[in-house]
């Protein structure tokens, strides 16, 4: 996949997050960097993964 093609499904991924955050959907974001997200028009609410969140992703995903 070419860079344009990356960048227009980033996008699109980005508004998708948008939406369901209008739904109430909850967004889940390992850095504290939500700035760029809130300017992107995902209103809802940001959650930062925690530690221990990452510890149950994973022992989740291993399963």
């Amino acid at each position: 996949m070419d860079k344009e093609k990356r960048l227009e499904r980033v996008k699109e991924l980005i508004k998708e997050l948008g939406v369901s955050s209008l739904d109430g959907a909850v967004v889940v974001v390992e850095g504290r960097r939500d700035d760029t997200l809130r300017k992107r028009s995902v209103t809802g609410k940001i959650v930062f993964a925690t530690r221990r969140f990452r510890f149950l992703r994973e022992t989740l995903a291993n399963e």
